[in-house]
């Protein structure tokens, strides 16, 4: 079984370990926004 929820999200300022790296506050605030909304259905 596979998601139809899919978002693609360039992270163009990171290097090798993005979650470690410059663009880890954008990946945060996607993932609670994921988080929020998956959450939020009925």
């Amino acid at each position: 079984m596979s998601s139809t929820d899919k978002t693609e999200i360039l992270l163009t300022d990171s290097y090798h370990v993005a979650t470690l790296d410059n663009d880890a506050a954008l990946i945060e605030d996607e993932i609670m926004q994921f988080i929020q909304r998956v959450t939020s259905r009925p």
